[in-house]
């Protein structure tokens, strides 16, 4: 029987742009991808990665 192996996880960073209505809409292509949670919080964090109608958010990273 085969080991599962230890998995390290990954985040990408995704960008929101808002509709006409205000609702955030996800964009198709990530900004940044194999980043440690850490270094997606911290991302997330800056003023420069938010604006009036966008801001970039982070999601957990799977295998296909």
């Amino acid at each position: 029987m085969a080991k599962p192996r230890d998995r390290k996880r990954t985040y990408k960073i995704i960008k929101f742009e808002k509709d006409r209505d205000g609702f955030p809409v996800r964009s198709q292509r990530p900004v940044m991808k194999g980043l440690t949670l850490e270094e997606a919080q911290a991302h997330c964090q800056r003023k420069d990665t938010r604006g009036k109608n966008w801001f970039h958010g982070y999601t957990e990273e799977f295998p296909k």
